[in-house]
């Protein structure tokens, strides 16, 4: 009788837990309704600083909730475009002495091969595993702005946008004409950071690069209606 009483106490309090969950989130989601558009603009800004103060201190699963919040209370347009981030680039970059020896001390493997791994395994729709092979190339080619670029298309895929804004912002750094990279960074701060003002930064460092008339197009009008919002000119 004891263990039956455990059980079902258990079972109840399970109940409960799940019961105050459901409540919490309608609750959230009713607020929401009744915020007016100016205060869920205040309110999406205060949880996006706390995000970027989040990043700050490599708390990245928090800040990615803190950008989740800002997302759900703004809800805005998303930006009707072919993005690019389904899309990973194959390995291209040079193999240098410094990574000849590093994959001499892996035991043998290299970042081709790793990264080939990795997107063997995007294909497989198994992102998280993808990023561990990412990451492990990385190390080996440290200087490889592709291996940056594709991680950061991974952490898009799992939601985790504070990892995807390092691993693009990496991937410029390292290569300043990488257009994919600025094209997917203006979407991260337009769709999901809630960063008007530099997705627009990063949208005019993709049309400098861009030869896509349709998508130059597309990008224009994307800025404006982003300017329009802001009050910019």
């Amino acid at each position: 009788m004891k263990n039956n009483y455990r059980y079902f106490k258990f079972i109840g309090l399970f109940i409960l837990v799940m019961f105050m969950e459901i409540f919490h989130m309608n609750l959230f989601a009713e607020q929401d309704k009744i915020l007016s558009t100016e205060e869920k603009i205040q309110k999406a800004k205060e949880h996006y600083l706390r995000g970027k103060q989040l990043i700050e201190t490599q708390d990245f699963q928090a800040a990615d909730e803190e950008f989740k919040k800002a997302q759900i209370l703004l809800e805005s347009p998303s930006l009707e475009l072919q993005t690019l981030v389904g899309s990973v680039k194959e390995d291209k970059a040079p193999v240098t002495e410094e990574s000849q020896e590093a994959e001499l001390k892996s035991g043998g493997e290299t970042a081709v091969t790793l990264a080939r791994t990795a997107m063997e395994l995007d294909q497989k729709n198994q992102y998280e595993e993808a990023i561990t092979f990412y990451l492990k190339a990385i190390q080996l080619q440290p200087q490889n702005s592709n291996l940056y670029y594709n991680l950061g298309v991974e952490y898009i895929k799992i939601n985790q946008y504070a990892q995807a804004e390092e691993s693009f912002k990496m991937a410029v750094k390292l290569n300043p004409k990488d257009k994919d990279a600025y094209y997917n960074l203006g979407i991260l701060y337009d769709s999901y950071l809630i960063n008007k003002k530099e997705a627009i930064n990063c949208y005019l460092r993709y049309l400098k690069l861009a030869s896509n008339k349709e998508e130059i197009k597309k990008i224009k009008q994307r800025i404006e209606y982003l300017k329009k919002g802001l009050g910019i000119k």
